[in-house]
Formats: structure tokens, C-alpha cells, sequence
């Protein structure tokens, strides 16, 4: 599979920055339940990245689908945990778990997962995005993340809870109409049990 960024959204130096750290990041991974990273340039202006085409659906679709039973859904979440173990143990964290970011294969009757764009990953001591600056999706952010900007491999931790908890109960554990309103309750509420 070939990911691109269309040059006019290139254009800017942070632009083709996080496109190099999204690609330097993945490379230096090589684990099953991580994309791997084949290759990653320049051709004529164009930016790439050449990875592993990973068939199946990603998660959104099967949480959509209600299709998963739950030891499949606990099955899932643990390979995405194993996944950043590993890529936290070489001081890569992804920012952005998601379901959008998972996806899901099967092989005789198992799930078995990839956790795919580390589009806004950090390798660890790096500061390429500036301090405070925060980045990912909303109502998977962890607090600490969202009171400082300043991410750790906590915050891929407590995305993956957020993914259990919504997979379970069918909705994600912090709602709310506005972003202001769900970054509010993630950081001072607790969610409603299971």
C-alpha cells in the first residue's frame, strides 16, 4: 500500500516534517501487529510511504456492524497493546489509537490486528510538533494529555481503554455536543460503569 500527502497539502515545512517523523517513526518498527514500513521519499514533489497492505475491515466498521463477541473484542485490544508495547519500548508512541486506526483480519476464525498510521507519532526526546501543541481525535485523548499537550505512552493506553469501554458498551465512555464539552468530562469526570 502507498500513502501520499497531495503536494498542495505539503507545501508547508510542519507538513512535510511530520510526514518524514510519521515515516522514520514506522520504520524503525517491526512487529505483527504493527504496519511495516517498507520504504519512504520524495518522487517528483510527491511525498511517500510504502507499507504492507494489511487486508480486513478496520474496527469502526466491526464496532458499527455490532459483529464482535466479546472475547474477540478483548482479543483485539490485546494485540493493540502488545503492538505499543513495542513501539513504547523504542520510545515510539502513535497519538492517534482509534478505531479508524486498527485494523482487523481474520485468520481461522481468530482476529488478528494491525495498528496502522503513526501519522502523528513521536519518537521519545524528540519536539517537533512544539510543547503544548495537541494533536490526535478528541474523545480518545487522555487527560494528562489534554491538561499539559505533553504526551507519553499513557495516552495510547488510555486510548485503548476508550476503545474497550465503547466496543462493550456501544458508546465511547466521555460524550457531549461540543469537543470544549467532551474534553471537559474526559479530564473531570469519571465515565458511567459498565
Amino acid at each position: 500500500a502507498i500513502k501520499t500527502i497531495r503536494p498542495q497539502i505539503a507545501t508547508g515545512e510542519e507538513a512535510r516534517e511530520r510526514f518524514y517523523r510519521e515515516a522514520r517513526a514506522a520504520g524503525t518498527l517491526n512487529h505483527p501487529n504493527l504496519v511495516t514500513v517498507h520504504e519512504f521519499g520524495e518522487d517528483d514533489g510527491t511525498l511517500f510511504l510504502a507499507m504492507e497492505y494489511v487486508p480486513g475491515q478496520d474496527l469502526q466498521t466491526l464496532l458499527v456492524d455490532h459483529s464482535l463477541t466479546r472475547p474477540q473484542i478483548l482479543e483485539i485490544v490485546a494485540q493493540v497493546c502488545d503492538g505499543l508495547a513495542y513501539a513504547h519500548a523504542r520510545g515510539v508512541m502513535h497519538r492517534d489509537i482509534k478505531p479508524t486506526n486498527i485494523r482487523v483480519d481474520w485468520h481461522q476464525g481468530r482476529p488478528f490486528v494491525k495498528v496502522m498510521d503513526f501519522g502523528i507519532a513521536r519518537i521519545a526526546g524528540s519536539d517537533m510538533t512544539g510543547s503544548g501543541t495537541i494533536l490526535g481525535t478528541f474523545g480518545y485523548m487522555a487527560p494528562e494529555y489534554i491538561s499539559t499537550g505533553i504526551p507519553d505512552p499513557r495516552a495510547d493506553i488510555f486510548a485503548c481503554g476508550v476503545i474497550l469501554y465503547e466496543a462493550l458498551a456501544g458508546e465511547r465512555p466521555f460524550a457531549g455536543d461540543t469537543t470544549a464539552t467532551v474534553l471537559y468530562r474526559i479530564v473531570h469526570e469519571q465515565p458511567k460503569p459498565l
